[in-house]
């Protein structure tokens, strides 16, 4: 025989165990999911889709296609003045009409920073141009001293010329420093803060001239301005110079010489001759012509310059006196006076007369 109890035999033998009752299956209620204010969340993700879709389409219908270029190409580049955000096209911008600034950046170049207006009609373009920064020029000129540097035609400094801003272009370059000639160049300055160093090399505008003389000591004066004594190696500027010597107690020196620049020239020893003696001439009675070997000097009173260190045969007349010849010695440094006495030319009358 089965040990197997009914559930209320077990249910008294046992308080452990629970009499489970079966009922007829009866399935969930269904639940309807709500979104705002009782729509749905699907109509409401509709209606915001068409009406993203009509902006869009709204967008496209009032935007304008507009090209903007910019020379060169920015690095960076910034549109304000949108009402709505400005769309890119490829090369072209979907802009509503209205008043934009654009602004670019490029390394090297100025800021760029424009207003523009678009308009109604499509195909609009607007071209900019962004400007370079200035360019920096050095300037060197070696050792030469007081060399200047200008600037087609203008002033800038004393060389060396450090780190000068120029706006990019082509200038005319000139270095000048007295006794040189000027170093001339074109140039061309490329800017966007790049540094171009000019080295200017200057040439000499003088030659070398060698000159002695004898003897030695005299002033060597070029065109009226001395130079120093002689004997000297003097730097004349080139060209077309007047040169003479003076030494106290000798005659005078002077010649014309072009000058090359560069050239050395070396001129023969001049020879200085004493300078004249002065002789003062005078007559009793004066206005009596006066001859130096033969050669009509003047009336006297005279002074007569003449080269010491000879004898000087001197002829001396007047009418209704007795002429005259006398020789003089001139010396070297001494002043000589000399004074004539003519003798009147008389003449004999013979008187005869009747009683």
């Amino acid at each position: 025989m089965s040990d197997l109890k009914t559930p209320a035999q077990q249910s008294s033998g046992d308080d452990h165990f629970e009499v489970i009752t079966p009922t007829d299956f009866q399935p969930a209620a269904a639940t309807t999911s709500r979104g705002i204010g009782g729509v749905s969340w699907w109509t409401v993700g509709s209606f915001a889709l068409l009406g993203l879709v009509a902006g869009c389409a709204l967008y496209l219908f009032t935007a304008r296609s507009v090209l903007i270029d910019i020379a060169p190409a920015p690095e960076s580049m910034e549109l304000d003045g949108a009402l709505l955000f400005p769309l890119k096209l490829g090369e072209r911008w979907l802009l509503h009409p209205g008043g934009y600034t654009v602004e670019a950046t490029l390394e090297g170049y100025h800021p760029l920073s424009s207003d523009f207006a678009v308009l109604s009609e499509d195909g609009q373009q607007f071209a900019f141009t962004m400007n370079k920064l200035p360019g920096l020029l050095s300037v060197t000129a070696g050792d030469v001293p007081g060399a200047h540097v200008w600037v087609d035609g203008q002033p800038l400094s004393p060389a060396p010329l450090s780190q000068h801003e120029l706006e990019p272009g082509t200038y005319q370059l000139t270095v000048r420093a007295p006794r040189y000639r000027d170093f001339d160049q074109a140039i061309e300055i490329e800017g966007k803060q790049i540094e171009q160093t000019v080295a200017a090399v200057l040439e000499p505008a003088w030659a070398d001239v060698q000159l002695p003389s004898t003897p030695a000591g005299a002033t060597l004066y070029v065109d009226g301005d001395p130079v120093g004594e002689t004997p000297l190696t003097a730097q004349i500027l080139e060209g077309d110079r007047d040169l003479s010597l003076q030494l106290e107690g000798y005659k005078d020196w002077a010649t014309g010489l072009t000058l090359t620049a560069g050239a050395e020239l070396a001129l023969p020893t001049v020879e200085l001759p004493p300078a004249d003696t002065l002789v003062t001439v005078a007559s009793t009675p004066s206005g009596a012509s006066v001859t130096v070997e033969g050669e009509y000097r003047g009336q006297t009173p005279l002074r007569l310059a003449l080269a010491p260190g000879r004898s000087y045969r001197m002829g001396f007349t007047r009418a209704g006196y007795q002429s005259r010849q006398r020789v003089v010695d001139v010396a070297e440094g001494d002043d000589t006076r000399l004074n004539i006495r003519l003798q009147p030319i008389l003449g004999g009358v013979q008187m005869a007369g009747e009683p």
